[in-house]
């Protein structure tokens, strides 16, 4: 006769799991949480192949342009592409380093946030552990904000760091955690104003009202908290406004409405496209998914669904609320994304745990989802994020006068790159740019859209009539298409 299986309760009251119960079907879930893992780090070390992209470029300049010691990246660098552990990188590195020693830190700080995932669900089952690490380790937002030279992938690893001290923090009691805890805080503070949503969650986790009953050590407790989760990090981040958030200057992009970016987001989170319709569909999936799971959690513990209600939706709406900004990405929703992966693995491992029936279903999503997000990070292994030195290296290599000639259809992201590859370049002519409606030789398009299919000729409004030379598509969220055209002779 069978051993009827545990079911496993996840609530804040449930008995903590061992570090490690001897037996080697331990060993086997630990063994695959750590291949799981490496695939991940794989997968993030081959997309940070390539190019820098205009915003890693502008954060390089911005640094060297402003910055004389690393204090200066706090207060003389206002402006919102300063994330300021990533300058911090820049600054370290100087203006003329290469690609990779501008991302491989990021690639650290994102393969990381995998393994912290893991951890930080650790308590809740084996299971449990590795969904998480399966899910924040495949998924494409994931991957790609891990392999690029800007503050989200350490806004991801501190994010799983402070949710894991937390936790901990709740189990034991000991200041130790409580202390990572403020830590994590202010590293993710740095790592982008973004980790301000977890802040926001974590008050409401604290001063949560659970029902259990007040007690000296209950109370101790909670200035023991007050201090760690809510004084200190809240001081820190009001001095971090004080001094330069409050006087940030924007950058600026393309306004996009605020429900095409949730859609997107939601679509990409399960592993769908980009655009309608298929985006419909897949962001009705995230959902249906995120209510279940949302569900199953808030019964286990209100206080626990309360906290992923607040990280998830909450805080992201109230901030884009206070700073209202109409050029919203998916990169803005990326901490909702990484809690949203922690809430299905608590579901889904709860099934797993509970029953062995429906574990083939388990699977099956599972694998769809890694498919799904496999086919997005190929593409973005595949195409990179820019081509620029390919196409100066063109520009120059064809052009028979002593100049090349390029205009461009927007001087301002074309010339940052342009001139970044320009310089370290060593180029045959002497390279000259100019607005998009002059008479060159040589014309650059660049579009946002992915899939787009560019026009074989173009004619400018001054009657110059181009012809497409070659075509450099992109994988979506960074970069863009970029299309070369070389003017008609008659």
């Amino acid at each position: 006769m069978s051993k009827p299986r545990k079911k496993l309760a996840v609530t804040e009251s449930s008995s903590p799991l061992p570090a490690t119960d001897g037996t080697p079907q331990w060993d086997r879930w630990v063994a695959a949480g750590v291949v799981v893992g490496l695939v991940a780090v794989a997968l993030r070390v081959a997309a940070a192949r390539g190019e820098l992209w205009l915003d890693e470029v502008w954060s390089i300049r911005l640094v060297a342009d402003v910055v004389r010691t690393p204090v200066d990246i706090a207060l003389r660098l206002k402006h919102d592409n300063n994330h300021f552990l990533n300058s911090l990188v820049a600054y370290l590195v100087g203006p003329d380093g290469e690609s990779w020693q501008y991302r491989w830190p990021a690639v650290v700080a994102g393969s990381a946030a995998v393994f912290l995932a893991g951890w930080a669900q650790r308590r809740l089952g084996r299971a449990t552990a590795l969904l998480a690490t399966v899910l924040v380790g495949a998924s494409y937002l994931a991957v790609h904000y891990s392999s690029e030279a800007r503050g989200y992938a350490y806004l991801m690893c501190f994010m799983m760091l402070a949710f894991g001290a937390l936790d901990r923090a709740e189990e034991t009691g000991r200041i130790g955690w409580e202390v990572l805890f403020t830590a994590s805080c202010v590293l993710g503070f740095l790592a982008h104003t973004l980790f301000l949503t977890l802040y926001l969650a974590v008050q409401l986790w604290t001063w949560f009202p659970d029902g259990k009953r007040t007690d000296r050590t209950a109370l101790r407790r909670l200035v023991v908290a007050a201090i760690f989760r809510t004084v200190l990090p809240g001081l820190f981040f009001g001095w971090l406004y004080w001094v330069n958030l409050s006087r940030m200057q924007i950058g600026g992009g393309n306004d996009q409405p605020n429900f095409q970016i949730v859609l997107q987001t939601l679509s990409l989170a399960g592993g769908g496209p980009f655009v309608s319709p298929g985006s419909y569909a897949s962001a009705a999936l995230t959902l249906t998914v995120s209510f279940l799971a949302g569900w199953h959690v808030f019964r286990q513990s209100p206080r626990r669904g309360c906290f992923y209600a607040a990280v998830i939706v909450v805080g992201p709406a109230i901030l884009l609320v206070a700073a209202p900004r109409n050029d919203v990405y998916p990169r803005y929703f990326l901490g909702s994304v990484l809690f949203l992966y922690l809430l299905w693995s608590e579901w889904l491992g709860s099934i797993y745990e509970r029953f062995g029936a429906r574990r083939l279903w388990i699977a099956a999503l599972l694998t769809a989802y890694v498919l799904a997000n496999g086919v997005h990070i190929w593409q973005l292994i595949a195409l990179e994020r820019g081509h620029y030195r390919e196409v100066i290296a063109l520009m120059d290599r064809e052009t028979q006068s002593d100049q090349v000639n390029v205009a461009l259809d927007h001087p301002f992201r074309h010339g940052v790159l342009v001139d970044y590859y320009g310089d370290q370049m060593k180029l045959s002519k002497s390279l000259q740019t100019f607005p998009p409606d002059s008479r060159t030789e040589w014309l650059l398009v660049h579009d946002l859209h992915v899939n787009f299919t560019p026009p074989e000729s173009l004619t400018q409004r001054n009657g110059t009539e181009y012809r497409l030379v070659r075509e450099y598509p992109f994988a979506g969220l960074s970069g863009w298409d970029l299309c070369v055209y070389r003017r008609q002779t008659r």
